[in-house]
């Protein structure tokens, strides 16, 4: 919402109204708030929002679109977009609580359903809301999500905290993702183990918090000797300035997840002109520009033949190109202006 609203504040033909439990601190996060109007919340209770707070304000400003995210209020009395990232709880149930599923399914759908315009960030997004929820095609848009500006912005990239150094790496392949089942970190650290990389110094960093315990990760990190289990740096609460720091400077970066609604990581690293390989399940299938750095997330040996593979060879004017297509391609400024358009209809 930041990225794309950030730029929606330099189009005048909108007048922008933004309602937060913390005003200020949703004031800090963005720059021209002369155009913005903040709205507080009166309760720091979703419920009570969902019931009260929102449709209050809405009739009380006048409000002619409203844009939320996976959830409307309990009534309607706008227009309303509703943006919904992905549902991969219907076509990956085991990964899930089943009270996660059941409650987020029921509150999903019947915002979709109720919606004037839905929005989803990817393909494979777009077709699982249709297919699961019978939702109109015609009132469904994907809006993918973009890459920050910072990691083209060439003041934050020549002035990037050095965390080669901080943390006493040389050579590293990294992983940037929160930890839970389908994010896939035993997949990648068999295959780190079995490509015999950290045999040659090649650290494995896997950067993101603990959201679900993944035993068998555990069980298979602590089986490791010593000294491989020493190669293995777990880092989490990264600022986005180290964090682009190990983006750039990683010798590989790999994205092994088995299922996401979009999967951002991988872009963030090929923005830099970093070497990435990015699995090929779900909605990572739209990543075609990554070709042959695609891989099946479930084939260990062969994705221990591909980081193998990028210590082997390099292209630095291929990661260049790569770059510059995630830039064209997932510029917030160019994913603002087609959702402008969209918004622009709901008002004819």
């Amino acid at each position: 919402m930041r990225g794309l609203y950030t730029e929606l504040l330099e189009d005048d033909r909108f007048e922008l109204y933004m309602a937060a439990a913390d005003v200020e601190h949703l004031r800090s996060t963005f720059y021209n708030t002369d155009r913005v109007i903040f709205l507080p919340y009166t309760s720091h209770s979703k419920y009570y929002r969902l019931a009260i707070d929102i449709p209050r304000l809405i009739r009380r400003y006048k409000i002619d679109v409203a844009h939320y995210q996976y959830t409307s209020p309990l009534y309607k009395n706008t227009r309303e977009i509703v943006t919904i990232h992905d549902i991969l709880f219907n076509d990956f149930p085991e990964q899930f609580p089943w009270t996660y599923r059941m409650s987020k399914d029921f509150l999903f759908k019947r915002s979709a359903r109720r919606a004037d315009l839905v929005t989803t960030v990817s393909q494979y997004s777009y077709e699982a809301i249709v297919r699961h929820y019978n939702i109109s095609r015609t009132k469904m848009r994907v809006v993918p999500n973009g890459v920050s500006q910072d990691f083209f912005n060439d003041d934050v990239i020549g002035n990037l905290p050095d965390v080669q150094r901080r943390y006493g790496l040389g050579n590293y392949i990294l992983y940037v993702s929160r930890v839970e089942p389908r994010k896939n970190h035993l997949a990648l650290v068999r295959a780190y183990v079995e490509s015999k990389l950290g045999e040659r110094g090649i650290k494995l960093v896997l950067i993101g918090r603990t959201d679900i315990i993944v035993k068998e990760l555990e069980e298979y990190i602590a089986s490791l000797s010593a000294e491989l289990q020493a190669q293995i740096v777990r880092l989490k609460n990264i600022d986005l300035p180290s964090l682009i720091s190990f983006y750039k400077h990683a010798s590989l970066s790999v994205y092994p997840s088995v299922a996401e609604g979009f999967g951002i990581p991988p872009l963030e690293a090929a923005a830099v002109a970093t070497k990435v390989l990015c699995s090929n399940a779900t909605a990572m299938s739209d990543f075609r520009f990554f070709g042959n750095d695609l891989f099946d997330p479930r084939d260990i040996p062969g994705l221990a033949q591909k980081m193998q593979e990028a210590f082997a060879s390099d292209d630095m004017a291929r990661r260049e190109e790569i770059a510059q297509v995630v830039r064209n391609t997932y510029s917030w400024k160019n994913i603002a202006s087609d959702f402008a358009g969209h918004v622009v209809t709901l008002f004819r």
